[in-house]
């Protein structure tokens, strides 16, 4: 009889998670001072009352760097501990190469380590999410 382990369930487990926004933050009375619109309108139709910006020398995958460093931490792993990088973003450092690449090239010892990134950007999360899925069976 042959083995059959390639049939038998595999699961993945979210064990870290990690998030940055950046630190210059805007109001929206400070926004409108720039753009017609008030702190009430924002908030009544969005509940909205701040966010985040980043420099101008601040890339999405900086952003992701942080991110990750905070997962892996919370985690209690190391990047070399990683399987894969996975960045799922409406807003890419560059069309190519991806974020997941860029993420890659600076985050601390993740040089080596496979990347991903899914490209339909309404559909980016739920892309991601599928891909985490199938390749974790």
């Amino acid at each position: 009889m042959t083995s059959r382990s390639f049939m038998t369930p595999k699961y993945a487990s979210l064990i870290g998670w990690g998030h940055y926004a950046p630190e210059n933050v805007v109001t929206n009375d400070e926004l409108a001072k720039t753009v017609d619109t008030s702190d009430e309108w924002i908030q009544s139709r969005s509940g909205i009352k701040q966010r985040h910006f980043v420099t101008e020398d601040q890339a999405t995958s900086d952003l992701c760097v942080v991110a990750a460093e905070r997962a892996l931490d919370k985690a209690g792993l190391d990047a070399k501990d990683l399987d894969l990088i996975l960045v799922a973003t409406s807003t890419p450092d560059y069309l190519t190469p991806p974020v997941s690449s860029q993420t890659r090239r600076r985050g601390s010892g993740m040089s080596m380590k496979p990347v991903s990134a899914p490209h339909h950007a309404s559909r980016r999360f739920q892309t991601a999410r599928l891909v985490v899925i199938s390749s974790s069976s």
